[in-house]
């Protein structure tokens, strides 16, 4: 599984990650965010910069907590739905954000964040927007061509 593309889109499609490069680097930073378009359940949408450990965090979160996973209904691609942690360990929220992603192979995926982790990610969009692609119209023209 591929989890993002190392060509960033100014306009990337929803649940979709890429890889982007982090520009003014501190120290404690990731050379690269993975750069990811969401909406949540009240249908504000945008984006959001997370770390790869962020990712790897919550695809072993969701296959470590099986059980929080819902039996029915399905969770549209990039759209954040909220579940119980319905075997709260200590430290552990009590709702996971669950999110579905697509891979660069087309697979969806489930992963389970915490709305912690969500809410940094958003911050980080926020404050290190440099780091966010171009999205004029030349940008846009070069997403076509690739």
């Amino acid at each position: 599984m591929s989890l993002g593309s190392d060509k960033p889109r100014a306009v990337l499609p929803m649940g979709h990650i890429d890889a982007i490069e982090n520009k003014h680097k501190r120290e404690e930073e990731p050379a690269r965010w993975a750069r990811i378009r969401l909406q949540d359940e009240d249908g504000a949408e945008g984006t959001f910069l997370f770390t790869f450990e962020d990712i790897k965090n919550a695809m072993v979160r969701t296959y470590a907590q099986r059980e929080d996973l819902p039996d029915d209904g399905r969770l549209r691609t990039g759209h954040i739905g909220t579940i119980e942690n319905l075997d709260r360990k200590d430290g552990e929220p009590a709702t996971w954000a669950r999110i579905r992603l697509k891979d660069e192979d087309g697979a969806d995926n489930t992963f389970l964040f915490s709305f912690e982790e969500i809410k940094n990610a958003m911050n980080r969009a926020s404050t290190q927007s440099e780091d966010l692609p171009p999205e004029g119209w030349l940008q846009k023209l070069q997403d076509l061509l690739d």
